[in-house]
């Protein structure tokens, strides 16, 4: 995937072990968003989630943040690795 296609919304996956999807979510007037969690049921979206915050875009990568049991985890993705 291509930092373009991201920041377009375009549906990716972390790994081909899991059928859930994600994709990015631009929030209007900030260049920041977060990114949604697909659940999937076959090939249909059956509910969608707030996977985490995305904090960061760079050129090749972005990042992001979520809470887990009231602590704050942070992520890196790579564009390149996103299936």
């Amino acid at each position: 995937m291509t930092k373009q296609e991201f920041l377009s919304g375009k549906v990716f996956r972390v790994s081909n072990l899991t059928s859930n999807t994600f994709q990015f979510v631009a929030h209007e007037g900030h260049s920041e968003g977060s990114i949604q969690r697909n659940i999937m049921s076959g090939d249909e979206v059956i509910l969608f989630d707030h996977e985490g915050n995305v904090s960061k875009i760079g050129s090749k990568t972005f990042e992001m943040y979520t809470f887990v049991m009231n602590k704050k985890v942070k992520l890196k993705y790579r564009f390149d690795e996103l299936i």
